[in-house]
């Protein structure tokens, strides 16, 4: 995994056995102190939406006897993306309420179909380490596709903004309460100057997701691993300096020609990364995801020799 996948890992096992919280931010925005932070909306007096639900089982049965003991009432729930950590509850709550979940088209066939992504880690059908369900979440059905900007759940407006680049199909939503629940798309900057990499599955378009966020002025900003924030500006800064930094090493590898498993190597050399099976499976998805972009930017080129793929930056002129 890359380190911000690590970071997931210390987060959920520091919360084993630790009573989740409910925190209101603005009116009737509210979030639950997860390692994956679960956004709660009040549609009315009785009824809420849920943004993610969580990596399993245990985050969404705290949920649920939270939103038991307030005598509310599970109406909907947003899927920002299809990673287990977002969805992993999904499951849960599909078997004990009769909620609506909503997810854009691309991140609902990862949700319901959730061995694709070990699968397209992997390359092939995963041994059962990759199969654990920090990558697999138990699926569940989406009863709603997310297709326009906006959304009325209730009466009640929620703006779509497209933030994919983390996973293919990610979103973020703005509440009336103009608080924007940007998910994976931006990482607290302690996180990231601890951890070293982002995870992306398109790094063009997470580029242009962290502009987009940028450009947005909301009251408040929910980051799923971060919590609330007043301003955002600081975080992204420190993100794109996170990718510029992988991409620098990468261009200046490649000076000379090196394949895949070298530039992987000397990456985890260089960042001081310990990898495990499934660390090493998505920090090297995430490396898949830079040299696709220096490759589209004309700035690396790649070929075959001897049976291996070979990278090597362009030639100047």
């Amino acid at each position: 995994m890359s380190d911000f996948f690590l970071y997931k890992y210390d987060k959920i096992r520091e919360q084993r056995g630790v009573k989740m919280n409910l925190i209101q931010i603005k009116n009737n925005t509210y979030y639950f102190d997860n390692p994956s932070v679960i956004g709660l909306y009040r549609l009315n007096d009785t009824d809420v939406l849920l943004i993610d639900t969580g990596l399993d089982d245990d985050a969404a049965r705290k949920v649920l006897r939270i939103i038991d003991e307030r005598n509310w009432k599970i109406k909907a729930v947003i899927n920002t993306h299809s990673h287990a950590d977002h969805c992993g509850g999904n499951h849960f709550i599909q078997k004990r309420t009769d909620a609506l979940f909503y997810a854009t088209a691309f991140e609902k066939s990862y949700i319901e179909t959730p061995s694709s992504e070990p699968h397209y880690l992997f390359g092939s059908y995963p041994p059962k380490i990759m199969r654990a369900k920090f990558l697999q979440a138990n699926p569940s059905i989406i009863n709603r596709l997310i297709e326009r900007d906006n959304m009325i759940i209730e009466g009640v407006d929620f703006k779509i903004i497209d933030l994919k680049g983390h996973s293919p199909g990610h979103i973020g939503i703005i509440t009336q309460d103009d608080v924007f629940f940007v998910g994976d798309a931006v990482i607290e900057s302690k996180i990231v100057e601890k951890y070293k990499f982002l995870y992306n599955y398109s790094l063009r378009d997470l580029l242009e997701a962290l502009n987009k966020v940028l450009e947005i002025n909301a009251e408040y900003y929910v980051l799923s691993h971060g919590g609330v924030k007043r301003t955002i500006k600081d975080d992204i800064e420190i993100n794109m300096i996170a990718i510029n930094s992988l991409n620098e090493f990468i261009l200046g590898m490649l000076n000379k020609e090196y394949n895949k498993n070298d530039i992987h190597r000397e990456m985890t050399k260089y960042f001081g990364i310990e990898e495990t099976i499934s660390n090493y499976y998505l920090n090297d998805s995430l490396l898949s995801s830079h040299l696709a972009y220096l490759i589209e930017e004309n700035m690396i080129e790649f070929y075959v020799s001897s049976g291996e793929i070979f990278y090597k930056k362009q030639p100047l002129g």
